[in-house]
């Protein structure tokens, strides 16, 4: 099973989106084909605590 811990963050335009439950690699794929006008990272998907 791959391990889908990560997401990117993305801004442009006025709005920001994210993709998430990625691999390291789809995550690095999409920030290396993100347009020059944007702002995109990855991040770690921490755990939810529901209380």
């Amino acid at each position: 099973m791959e391990n889908r811990e990560w997401k990117v963050v993305m801004f442009g335009e006025g709005q920001d989106w994210e993709h998430k439950n990625l691999t390291y690699e789809e995550a690095q794929e999409i920030i290396n084909n993100c347009p020059d006008e944007y702002v995109a990272f990855i991040a770690p998907m921490l755990p939810v605590i529901d209380f």
